[in-house]
């Protein structure tokens, strides 16, 4: 049976004191934990709950590391974790189908909201309580003034108990109330919505007073307040808009942690090019996770490989246990005639005939093919070393009339080996965990057979692609639904890649061109899932606006279409979609998974 990567490696479903036993420490972290205003944008499954969820105290003080003690004394607030619920999202779709006017259901939406953000602020107070004032909740010392207080300012009445997890329980019934009362109304059209008080609570105003109250009578370290919202691409529109004013807040102790997919909607675009607007570097810092990962040389990834390793007692190092790709990526190595580049270049030069022209147009001789000094090693050596190890595995013979490619050969070495798997899943903690795990649970302590990275890999890859799939699209112009869509562009790649001209750098990203505005809905799904990613854009500004940007497919399809694990130069997306050749190339990597 396969696993679901999706749910099995979802810190979302991980509380925080377990998602400290495996946390790591990265640079996102180390940002997310300043003392500033921070919006967080990434895919699904890339880190971004993880990260959110270790800034609270039950993950802090569970964080076994030798920086984890001075990180915990360092931090300059009380982190506060608002999970989205994706209910939000669809009670109000379910209402707005309902005889309901428009302001009730802006009422109940906000209500909703806005008890989910006090239970979780009872979460914090509570661990506040625990882990920096060492009292817990049976203690003789909570005091009772606190939490008639707080049952007070959140309207709760004289029959709650005053203790914080009674009060939680009493937020979560009068949820209960307010669904019994909407189902009367939808239900019943003489029934009128009873207008209760605690209806108009607001977060904004009713946190800056617990937080006096709870300082005044219990006194814990002078930090600021962090309300850290996550996954809100599930939220409501009005809370996106609101909560991007406030990241020009007016009361300084409370910092905006925001979580979202790479892609924010045009209704935040409004608000932050409003003259009163907060804007990035000034007010709030960003963090891309897709370039925070692209910068480290996959370093995040190397350690979570190490841990895994540790997790299963292996002791040997991951380049020795799982053995090296890099003579297959762009780097230095030998060049002289008897290296293995060398060969392969000989190699590919005696079968393809365009690459024999190519080396000959750059005065390299194709049986003799050392560079001659260092601006040719740099500029045409380093550069074609990828492309030229895929050509020669992946061709079997390029005259000037045809080109016959191999298709009856499993390409281990190119799909295994300690880079690949660090670089396969672009960072992505959900999808990495899954495949390595998957390696190790097929392989003994001392070595990782290639033949089971090879098949792991691909089987992996084919997960990624259902998983990507199932998103739902139909696009009535190009009749594409994602599958289809995913499938022109990446044979695309590969035909550039192995067609009958060898190309030094082979198109393997494409540019969102205006001529394609048709497709704007496919292509935010695909990242928000992960299977395009943002390619060189500017670490310090939004994305609102696809057009005339740059995208790679994740590289966990280049098992599928044959192409490296390499960024390489752009084409208009118009292009793609206009070529009808080779969408039905078979490939060669077809994997029936049991």
């Amino acid at each position: 049976m396969a696993i679901n990567f999706q749910n099995s490696f979802n810190a979302r479903n991980l509380d925080p004191k377990e998602i400290a036993e495996t946390f790591i420490f990265s640079p996102s972290f180390d940002i997310l934990k300043n003392q500033s205003h921070t919006v967080i944008l990434g895919a699904r499954g890339c880190g971004k709950t993880t990260l959110m969820k270790m800034l609270t105290l039950p993950a802090l003080h569970n964080w076994k590391n030798k920086i984890a003690e001075k990180f915990r004394e360092d931090i300059p607030f009380y982190a506060v974790y608002i999970p989205t619920d994706i209910s939000w999202l669809y009670k109000d779709i379910a209402i707005h189908e309902t005889r309901i006017d428009n302001q009730l259901i802006e009422l109940i939406s906000k209500f909703s909201v806005t008890t989910n953000i006090f239970e979780s602020l009872c979460d914090t107070l509570l661990n506040v309580l625990t882990y920096e004032i060492h009292i817990n909740e049976q203690s003789a010392l909570i005091d009772i003034e606190f939490c008639f207080g707080l049952i007070d300012f959140l309207k709760l009445g004289n029959n709650t108990v005053p203790q914080l997890t009674s009060i939680k329980e009493s937020l979560k019934l009068r949820r209960n109330v307010i669904n019994e009362n909407l189902s009367k109304v939808i239900y019943n059209k003489n029934y009128e919505f009873e207008n209760f008080d605690f209806l108009h609570l607001n977060y904004v105003d009713t946190i800056p007073l617990i937080i006096d109250l709870f300082e005044r009578i219990y006194k814990p370290k002078k930090k600021f307040w962090a309300l850290c919202f996550d996954e809100l691409e599930f939220a409501p529109t009005w809370l996106k808009k609101q909560l991007y004013r406030l990241l020009r807040s007016t009361d300084q102790r409370i910092l905006f942690k925001l979580s979202s997919s790479p892609i924010l909607p045009k209704e935040v675009d409004e608000v932050l090019k409003d003259e009163s607007g907060a804007t990035p570097g000034n007010d709030f810092d960003i963090i891309k996770m897709w370039e925070i990962h692209a910068q480290s040389n996959n370093e995040f990834a190397k350690e979570l490989i190490i841990r895994l390793l540790q997790k299963r007692k292996i002791s040997i190092k991951p380049k020795d246990y799982f053995g090296s790709n890099y003579r297959f990526l762009e780097g230095q190595e030998s060049y002289t005639s008897d290296s293995d580049y060398i060969i392969q270049i000989k190699e590919l030069a005696s079968k393809d005939i365009s690459f024999k022209e190519y080396l000959l147009s750059k005065n390299i001789d194709p049986d003799n093919p050392i560079p001659t000094d260092k601006k040719q090693l740099s500029s045409v050596f380093r550069k074609i070393k990828p492309v030229v190890y895929y050509r020669n595995y992946f061709i079997k013979e390029n005259n000037k009339s045809k080109i016959t490619l191999n298709t009856n050969k499993k390409f281990i070495e190119l799909y295994s080996g300690y880079e690949i798997l660090s670089s396969i899943t672009d960072g992505n903690p959900r999808w990495l965990i899954g495949l390595i795990n998957s390696i190790l649970d097929r392989s003994d302590t001392i070595k990782a057979d290639a033949n089971v990275q090879f098949d792991e890999i691909l089987k992996t890859s084919n997960r990624f692609s259902n998983f990507i799939n199932n998103t739902p699209y139909n696009n009535d112009k190009y009749k594409l639904n994602m599958e289809e869509f995913i499938i022109r562009i990446g044979r695309f790649f590969e035909n550039a890649l192995l067609n009958k001209n060898f190309d030094s750098e082979p198109y393997s990203t494409f540019i969102y061109d205006p001529e394609n505005i048709e497709l704007t809905d496919i292509i935010e799904k695909g990242l928000l899932q992960g299977a395009f990613i943002l390619v060189n854009e500017n670490q310090e500004s939004f994305d609102f606006d696809l057009k005339n940007k740059r995208f790679k497919l994740s590289y966990l399809y280049s098992p599928q279409f044959k192409l490296p694990l390499r960024v390489n130069k752009g084409i208009k997306l118009d292009k793609i979609i206009s070529d009808n050749t080779n969408t039905t190339m078979p490939n060669l990597f077809n994997y029936d998974e049991n």
